[in-house]
């Protein structure tokens, strides 16, 4: 395996995905420290803004994985490996450890360019260097669920263009899914603040009502879950000043990972490959 990794590894450093890819990294990572000195100059906090990437890198490695693989279809590369005599199983785990690494290596381009270009506008991130380290470790993991899920789609069709919509189609979903999981969670617990006219005509201040649409107990417990099991939810949370679930993020990344893994390897081992 280490063979097909190394000769893995040398085509994805010429892929133009991943080229191009870096490069729109690259360039939103400027943008944002940027952005925010302009609009907001000395009070510009790096918090705000820093952990970005975690909602740019899923659609990084959708994209990535779905057009680097496809290429070693409609190439005929998949095949040759076949008649060389590699077997399906290393076949599957060295494109999945080549995609996560080229992801993880972006993920780091993209986080050292904001901080070159971030730390002297804006100062540094006003957090803890445990809290730090602890958000980029669950990061790494949430970039590894997001390579095994793309993988398996990938690996499994052999049209490159099905694939690139399929997985960039999941990502949306998942976010979307993520965003509407997050705001039922932000609901508040009363409903303040607000009017109403009463007989006379006159406006006069409500008191403060319970919210229908706040979640309590199972229901909560169930969304809670959910946000932190979808890496798209863990990229969202990310980009929050609170994060305090990291163990049970790092525990749901390490089963989709497992999971998927070991269904794209039972079933690559059975696919017609033409």
């Amino acid at each position: 395996m280490y063979k097909l990794m190394w000769a893995n590894g040398r085509r994805m450093l010429r892929d133009k995905a991943f080229r191009i890819g870096c490069v729109c990294l690259i360039g939103v990572s400027v943008y944002f420290p940027v952005s925010y000195h302009m609009d907001l100059g000395d009070q510009a906090i790096p918090n705000n803004y820093f952990f970005y990437f975690s909602l740019f890198i899923g659609v990084f490695v959708s994209v990535l994985c779905s057009l680097y693989l496809g290429t070693e279809y409609s190439e005929g590369t998949m095949r040759n490996k076949l008649i060389a005599g590699h077997t399906r199983r290393n076949i599957y785990l060295a494109n999945l450890i080549v995609c996560t690494l080229a992801s993880l290596f972006a993920m780091a381009v993209y986080i050292v360019v904001e901080s070159l270009v971030g730390i002297p506008l804006n100062g540094r991130v006003q957090m803890d260097l445990p809290e730090i380290l602890i958000r980029f470790l669950v990061s790494g993991c949430m970039v590894l669920s997001f390579s095994s899920i793309f993988t398996l789609l990938s690996m499994l069709h052999q049209n490159k263009a099905a694939a690139s919509v399929i997985n960039v189609l999941l990502f949306f979903a998942l976010m979307l899914t993520a965003v509407y999981l997050l705001s039922r969670l932000s609901e508040s617990e009363f409903i303040e603040n607000y009017v109403y006219i009463d007989n006379l005509g006159n406006l006069v201040p409500g008191d403060p009502m319970p919210n229908p649409l706040y979640l309590t107990k199972t229901p909560r417990a169930v969304c809670e879950f959910l946000c932190d099991l979808l890496p798209t939810g863990q990229g969202l949370q990310m980009c929050t000043q609170i994060f305090f679930r990291w163990g049970r993020m790092m525990g749901c990344n390490v089963g989709i990972t497992a999971g998927t893994t070991l269904l794209g390897i039972f079933a690559f081992q059975r696919k017609d490959i033409k």
